[in-house]
């Protein structure tokens, strides 16, 4: 799928779908994704578990979606950590 990278319209069909999976919500601080925010900080972005740089891939079960806050938090620590992170901060609600 390495032409989902190139291909707009796919990404877009790809972040819906995982948005909806999400139930809308953040997969980082569980909080409600919107579109119409202005903010690129809280606007949604497409985001890789595992980054294609460690292997990872274009499947939906390697995507989700985080606010570009969360995602930029994510970028500062391992994937594997924010997994971790994520799985406790489910047990926790």
């Amino acid at each position: 799928m390495s032409s989902v990278r190139r291909n707009g319209k796919v990404r877009k069909r790809l972040k819906r779908r995982v948005l909806k999976l999400q139930g809308n919500l953040c997969a980082f601080c569980n909080t409600e994704l919107n579109n119409s925010v202005d903010s690129i900080e809280f606007q949604p972005t497409l985001d890789h578990k595992f980054a294609l740089s460690l292997g990872g891939d274009w499947s939906e079960d390697n995507l989700q979606i985080l606010h570009g806050f969360c995602n930029q938090m994510k970028k500062l620590i391992y994937d594997e950590d924010f997994v971790s992170l994520v799985i406790q901060y489910e047990y926790i609600i």
